[in-house]
C-alpha cells in the first residue's frame, strides 16, 4: 500500500459527491490543480517523508479527478461520437495502467525518479491550462 493509493481509494467517493454538488468540471479542474502541486512537490522532495506527503496530495487530486472524467466525456460529446470517445478513454486508461509501471520502473532504476513526477506535473498543467472555457 502506498500513500497515493490510500488517499485515492479513501476519497474517491467524496470526490464524486463533490462533483455532483459543486459541478463536475470545477471539481475536476481542482483535482488537476492539486495533482500538479503534488507532482511538483514530489519532484523536488528532499526527504522520504516529504515524498510521502506529496504522494498523498497526488492521491487527493486523483480522487477529485477520476470520478468526473467519464461523466464529463458523456456530457460534453454528442451522442453519435460518444461511443468512440468512451472507447478512446478506456484504451488510453488501459495503456497507461499497463505501460506506466514499466516506464516508471525503468526511470526509477536509472535513478531518474524525480523526472517521473516532473513529467506528470507538466502533462497535468498542460491539461489544466488549455482546458476549453477554463
Amino acid at each position: 500500500m502506498n500513500a497515493y493509493m490510500l488517499m485515492l481509494a479513501s476519497l474517491i467517493l467524496i470526490g464524486g459527491s463533490l462533483g455532483d454538488r459543486l459541478g463536475r468540471k470545477k471539481v475536476f479542474m481542482a483535482g488537476i490543480f492539486v495533482f500538479i502541486l503534488g507532482s511538483t512537490g514530489c519532484g523536488f522532495a528532499g526527504s522520504a517523508t516529504m515524498l510521502i506527503i506529496f504522494r498523498m496530495m497526488q492521491g487527493i487530486g486523483g480522487a477529485l479527478m477520476i470520478p468526473g472524467s467519464l461523466s464529463l466525456i458523456t456530457s460534453s460529446i454528442n451522442e453519435n461520437e460518444r461511443g468512440k470517445a468512451i472507447g478512446t478513454w478506456s484504451a488510453v486508461a488501459t495503456l497507461v495502467t499497463m505501460g506506466g509501471p514499466v516506464l516508471v520502473g525503468a526511470l526509477a532504476d536509472a535513478g531518474l525518479w524525480r523526472y517521473i513526477f516532473l513529467s506528470m506535473c507538466l502533462l497535468a498543467w498542460r491539461r489544466w491550462y488549455f482546458w476549453p472555457g477554463r
